[in-house]
């Protein structure tokens, strides 16, 4: 007798326990509905004095109702009563929001073979209906609301409250340690008949808060908490069920508000803010620092190590390991670049998170990009004599000197060029000692252009000075007007600009050397032997001259 007592009570527990989704499961869906049209109904916000959301104002129909479907209306609903109230998900708490003589459910009273219907007396109050919402129907075996009747979410397809909220930012209010979120509505917006929005102003404690997860049941949401308030209330803290995530992942959890879902993410978001390239605007060949600005802009820290990689123009750069970030921190991991053998123009420098093995709230952010704007620059290929060179073994004598300019994009440059000889044996204006740590510095140049394919000949005879050699220290020259120097720069021969020397780094002029300060006299064989450039044209005729003026200014001077 024992067993069977049992037996039997196992039994009931078992129709006790599935008789609730049995019943459920025959109900399809639930509508607010024109009773004369049967089409689904957005109600406005009536403003004062009525202030609500209501029948036969604001533009919405006289005679709003409920209707109900299911698989068979007149066997699954007959009979039963049905209602609207605020809810959220599967939570015990909700507001009625219509009544029929202080009845809060009444009787459906005209069913089809699918769907069944509130009577057209059973009205939406001012009193109740106050926040927007997307309501949820009930279907109850009598007049009145328990938390065991079958709880219908309304989607606003089929009819809603139309407004929104304004809250706090609650993704970032998650605690990682208690699990739980603040959702603080701050103020309610209400569509008026015109199609703008009015602020609600009300205390009613009408506010179904919940934190939640979408689920396929009729009551569309399964939430871990719930709570009640209104408008002027302090923010009210909701358990999420997530408590100390790991890093690897994400949870999507919604806040609903009367029915009114708003998503928010659990979970690591590393993001890329910003990028920035110092210098931003360079010549080809200069190394730039590029910088990323790193945020973990969510609520869960992030304990592994991840990589920062730099690319250019899709091209990898290089990366940079940032060991964790905790949610709200930032970092700025850089890496240095040398922009040799780029061509010139704006390139694009981009900063990507790698993030495959963290989790991510928001993928659309993990990267940032900045503009890197490569200039040209310039090379000079000096042949001495036809050799390769920028060293002139001695003074004194002739050289033939080409010369070829090609850009870093690989084009011949018709350029300006100078060549300077400082501190060398200059008549002009001879060095002199005019004071204490000043004197006269002469400076001859020589200044030609270029062709079209970036080529000039011309012949050189550096002059040195014996004066920077060890015997004449005592002289110090160098203290007054520096020392000797042989260069070359190159200019725009349109604009004057000097552009910018590469010979492997970065230079401002080409410098020459030379293997002897003291000027050699050829030998008997050696006279006679060089054949300069423009030998003929003005070259010959100057050194004559020169040769001249040395010998009269001796003269003049009585130098011997």
């Amino acid at each position: 007798m024992a067993k069977k007592i049992l037996l039997s009570a196992i039994l009931m527990l078992a129709i006790i326990i599935f008789l609730p989704v049995l019943a459920s499961a025959a109900v399809q869906n639930a509508s607010i509905v024109n009773d004369a049209t049967n089409s689904s109904v957005t109600l406005r916000y009536e403003v004062d004095p009525i202030n609500a959301y209501i029948e036969n104002a604001a533009g919405n129909p006289g005679q709003v109702v409920l209707q109900v479907c299911a698989d068979n209306a007149t066997a699954d609903l007959s009979g039963k009563y049905g209602g609207f109230v605020y809810k959220t998900g599967n939570g015990n708490l909700f507001q009625h929001l219509a009544e029929k003589s202080g009845v809060e459910l009444v009787q459906f009273s005209s069913c089809d073979a699918s769907c069944c219907k509130t009577p057209t007396d059973y009205n939406l109050l001012s009193d109740y209906s106050v926040y927007p919402a997307q309501v949820y129907a009930i279907v109850s075996d009598d007049s009145a609301i328990n938390t065991s009747d079958t709880f219908i979410y309304i989607p606003s397809a089929n009819g809603w409250f139309e407004g929104y909220f304004s809250t706090n930012t609650v993704q970032s209010s998650y605690s990682q340690t208690s699990g739980n979120v603040t959702v603080d509505v701050t103020t309610a917006y209400g569509r008026k008949e015109d199609g703008s929005y009015t602020s609600i102003s009300t205390d009613k404690n009408y506010l179904i808060l919940g934190v939640c997860d979408i689920v396929s049941d009729l009551y569309k949401y399964n939430c871990t908490s719930n709570a009640k308030t209104n408008l002027t209330a302090s923010g009210v803290s909701l358990y999420t069920g997530v408590v100390s995530p790991a890093d690897t992942g994400i949870a999507t959890k919604y806040y609903v508000i009367d029915g009114i879902a708003s998503s928010f993410c659990i979970g690591p978001d590393l993001t890329v803010t910003s990028v920035s390239v110092n210098p931003s605007s360079v010549p080809q060949g200069q190394t730039v620092n590029i910088t990323a600005t790193v945020t973990n802009g969510n609520n869960v820290d992030v304990t592994q190590s991840f990589n920062i990689s730099f690319f250019r123009d899709g091209n990898p750069i290089g990366y940079v390991t940032v060991a964790g970030l905790n949610a709200g921190s930032t970092e700025y991991p850089s890496i240095l670049y040398n922009t040799a053998g780029l061509s010139s123009g704006s390139k694009t420098i981009l900063a990507r998170v790698d993030d495959a093995s963290i989790g991510d709230c928001n993928n659309a952010n993990d990267n940032s990009t900045a503009a890197l704007n490569i200039g040209k620059t310039y090379q000079v290929l000096v042949l001495i004599n036809g050799t390769a060179s920028t060293n002139f073994p001695v003074p004194g004598r002739p050289y033939n000197v080409s010369i070829h300019v090609n850009d870093s994009d690989g084009g011949n440059v018709a350029a300006l060029v100078k060549i300077t000889e400082k501190n060398g044996i200059n008549l002009f204006a001879p060095i002199q000692n005019l004071s204490a740590g000043k004197g006269v510095s002469p400076l001859a140049v020589a200044q030609f252009e270029t062709d079209a394919s970036g080529n000039a000949n011309i012949a050189l005879i550096p002059t040195g000075n014996k004066l920077y050699n060890p015997e004449y220290a005592y002289l110090n020259v160098s203290g007054y007007v520096g020392n000797y120097q042989l260069y070359l720069e190159v200019f725009d021969k349109t604009t004057g600009t000097k552009l910018q020397l590469y010979n492997g780094t970065l230079i401002n002029e080409l410098d020459f050397t030379l293997g002897s300060m003291t000027a050699v006299n050829p030998t008997a064989g050696q006279e006679n032997s060089i054949f300069v450039y423009n030998h003929n044209s003005f070259v010959q005729q100057i050194i004559d001259l020169a040769n001249q003026v040395y010998s009269s200014i001796k003269k003049w001077t009585g130098v011997i």
